[in-house]
């Protein structure tokens, strides 16, 4: 008997067997039938001699994952936002650039015209209020106010319009009763009645001019005190601006500054704006000096938002007391520990859903069947570079790739070939 059967029927198996020695892990139904799904066919067939695997051909091991993902409960526990920079209304608030200036400048002039006699203060010295800085020439107020006050002080016409006016309602009586005797006629009653009118005019006009003489005492004592020029607050002189000897009209003589309490000018920018309220405190740090933290009172709040800048002005007031701290300072404010809360929603806590699972699983099992779909390339290479296929068999050429072969353990015993005919001479 010829051997050549025997070679197809170790062909046929060589073709169904995978290399190596490696087994399919497809389940395998008796009676030769197909496997249970077209992903543990594919997996289970090794290539065919000219043909390649195709990754989207090779099985996913992330489909039993992902649908395992899609329907499982969510049980990751709530997670919360990690700590971060703060709000972006509380960090404009803090460290900002500010400037100590002094509570209030004057420009201390004179109420009326006059020649300085003397000036009482110099630069740097410091004044209170109603204190008298200035001292102008006045020589003629002083004399106007001497007449005044004796004018004022003089009773003789006052005496003799009494005296005339007691005598004339002495006569008045007399001519009444003597008309009631009828010695008198009644024009002579008549007489005397006016007479006694005209006495109480005169007495009522000496009063009224003494009363105005004290008035013009003083009026001539308030010219004479214009003379004198005094602080209108207390304070530091800044700066002397005329010497004695100068004719003064309009022109401002010194400048006094009020330092107790000092004020804090601050730009806030316009995120803030609506954190900050008259009645807060603020923290004031100096540049220089000891750089202690003081303790400032926001007073006023500007309404209107500088566009070139985008920032407003806030006003603080700085306690000062003794003139310790000298104003024309930079400093640091920071408003932020006392800002008012922003009002924001409530925080909900962030849970993993299943959509995200399924999308962090679909990721992983891409990753991981490109890995195995170039691992099963560079196997398959190296197989048929080592161990050539045999021969395939007449039909086979036809199967398309990656069509699965009959089970070693299903298959039905070879059939004999037909011997080959040897052609005739």
């Amino acid at each position: 008997m010829s051997t050549r059967p025997f070679t197809l029927a170790a062909a046929l198996l060589a073709a169904a067997v995978p290399s190596h020695g490696q087994r399919s892990a497809a389940p395998v139904v008796q009676g030769g039938s197909a496997p249970a799904n077209a992903y543990s066919r594919a997996a289970a067939s090794p290539p065919a001699r000219g043909y390649t695997v195709s990754p989207a051909a090779q099985p996913s091991a992330a489909g039993p994952a992902i649908a395992a993902a899609s329907t499982a409960p969510s049980t990751a526990p709530p997670t919360t936002p990690p700590p971060g920079p703060p709000p972006a209304h509380l960090a404009a608030l803090a460290a900002l650039d500010c400037m100590i200036q002094p509570h209030q400048v004057v420009q201390v002039g004179s109420p009326a015209p006059g020649v300085i006699d003397s000036i009482q203060v110099d630069r740097g010295d410091v004044v209170q209020r109603g204190q008298p800085v200035v001292q102008l020439n006045a020589t003629v107020e002083r004399a106007a106010l001497a007449v005044a006050r004796e004018r004022a002080g003089q009773t003789g016409d006052t005496t003799v319009a009494t005296s005339s006016r007691e005598l004339a309602q002495r006569e008045l009586i007399r001519g009444e009763e003597l008309h009631q005797q009828q010695y008198v006629s009644k024009t002579y009653l008549d007489k005397l009645r006016a007479e006694a009118g005209v006495a109480n005019g005169r007495t009522d006009q000496a009063k009224e001019r003494r009363s105005l003489s004290t008035r013009e005492a003083d009026l001539a004592a308030a010219q004479l005190e214009q003379r004198t020029v005094r602080a209108p607050i207390s304070g530091v002189v800044l700066e002397r601006l005329m010497s004695p000897g100068e004719y003064v009209d309009q022109k401002p003589m010194l400048r006094i500054a009020a330092i107790d309490p000092l004020r804090v000018d601050v730009l806030v920018p316009a995120a803030a704006f609506g954190q900050v309220s008259p009645g807060m405190l603020g923290r004031v740090t100096p540049e220089i000096l000891n750089r202690t933290a003081h303790s400032a009172t926001v007073k006023t709040v500007d309404r209107v938002i500088d566009a070139a800048s985008n920032t407003f002005r806030v006003r603080l007031e700085l306690p000062n007391p003794g003139n310790a701290m000298p104003a024309g300072l930079r400093c640091k404010v920071d408003l932020s520990a006392l800002a008012m809360p922003l009002q924001a929603a409530p925080a909900i806590p962030v849970r993993a859903t299943a959509a995200a699972q399924t999308s962090q699983a679909s990721t992983a099992a891409q990753t991981t069947h490109t890995s195995t779909s170039a691992q099963a390339t560079q196997t398959s290479r190296a197989t048929a570079t080592a161990h050539p296929p045999a021969p395939l068999p007449p039909g086979a050429a036809g199967r398309p790739n990656g069509a699965a072969a009959p089970s070693v353990m299903a298959a039905p015993a070879p059939r004999k070939a037909p011997l080959p005919q040897a052609p005739l001479p």
